[in-house]
Order: C-alpha cells, then sequence, then structure tokens
C-alpha cells in the first residue's frame, strides 16, 4: 500500500496545461499584490496597516488568520502521512496541536495587544524590546523566531519541491538538468 504514494524520481511525468496556467496566474497576483502594497508605502502608514491591518481587525477575522497560517505544506503533506503511516490516534496529536496554538493565543492575546497599543509596536520582538528596555531582548527574540521558522520552511520548500516535480513533469528532460547530472555524475567536463 505504501507504494502506492511513494514517487519514482525516474519516472517521466506529463506537465498539465492547467497546472501551468494555474501557476502563472497565482505568480501573476502575487506580482500585482507586490506592486499594490509599493503603492501603500509610498503613503507611509503601510506598516501599520500591513502588519495589524490598522488594529481594526475583529477576533474573527484573526483567528481564521492563524489558521490559514498554519495550514501549510504540514498540513497538506505532512500530517495525512503521519495518519496514514501510524493510524488515526495521529489525528489526536495533532488535534491537540491546533488546540494548543490557539489556547496560548488566547491567552496571551489580550496582554499582547495592550502593550503594543501603549508602545506603539508592530511585531512581537518589538513588544518585548519596548516592554522590558532591552536591544539584546529583541535581538535575541529575532534571532529565535528566524531560527524556527528555518526549520518550518525547510520542510515546505521540500514539500513545494515535491508538488512542483509531480505538477510540472518532464523535467529530467530538459539539456540544463541532464548536464547538471553529468556533472555530479563524473561524466561531465568541470570547465
Amino acid at each position: 500500500m505504501l507504494s502506492l504514494l511513494a514517487v519514482d524520481a525516474n519516472a517521466p511525468v506529463a506537465a498539465s496545461r492547467y497546472t501551468l496556467v494555474a501557476f502563472l496566474a497565482y505568480m501573476v497576483g502575487v506580482f500585482l499584490l507586490g506592486a499594490l502594497s509599493h503603492q501603500l508605502l509610498q503613503r507611509g502608514s503601510f506598516l501599520k496597516e500591513y502588519f495589524l491591518g490598522d488594529r481594526k481587525l475583529n477576533a474573527w477575522v484573526l483567528s481564521m488568520t492563524y489558521v490559514a497560517t498554519s495550514v501549510s505544506a504540514g498540513s497538506f503533506v505532512g500530517f495525512p502521512s503521519l495518519i496514514y503511516r501510524h493510524g488515526w490516534i495521529m489525528a489526536l496529536w495533532i488535534a491537540g496541536y491546533m488546540v494548543t496554538g490557539l489556547v496560548s493565543k488566547g491567552a496571551l492575546a489580550k496582554r499582547l495587544n495592550q502593550v503594543s497599543r501603549l508602545s506603539g509596536a508592530i511585531t512581537v520582538p518589538d513588544v518585548l524590546r519596548d516592554r522590558f528596555q532591552s536591544p539584546a531582548l529583541g535581538t535575541l527574540a529575532s534571532v529565535f523566531l528566524l531560527i524556527f521558522l528555518l526549520f518550518n520552511l525547510v520542510g515546505q520548500f521540500k514539500a513545494g519541491g515535491l508538488i512542483m516535480r509531480q505538477a510540472c513533469g518532464g523535467v529530467t528532460e530538459t539539456a540544463a538538468y541532464q548536464g547538471a547530472r553529468r556533472r555530479l555524475d563524473g561524466n561531465g567536463d568541470l570547465g
């Protein structure tokens, strides 16, 4: 049964025209949003509006934003594979993971909001820096966030790469891929 989920790296996969069109439409949308955000940046209040929603978001919008942020490659690739391999008991573990995040945000969010409003801080490291009057604490919080997000993003890029390999098949047939493969195998010149 596990062989059904295995991906053969040597098997040619045909890229779907619809998949490529959807991916290109997504990229155009991202660039349009980038251009729009650049226009907003010129107005001067972009950071407050972008990160904080101009402090006008209600609890439902904030909670749905948290859920959408949690839904990542882990949710679509990692969790189903864990449940498949280890059984439905893993679904309970994953539910605990989701509840823990929501409860911790519920317990900390009100006080964090109050402190950030008083200090004018935008990010959590800014709140910690301003609350405890310690630039070193703000820097340390930023470094910890970067390290933890690095591990989070590595898994997402790996899953995204596997999905793109399936969606955009035929990559192994390109001359650039074959040339790089020959160099790695030692059959091509390195010059």
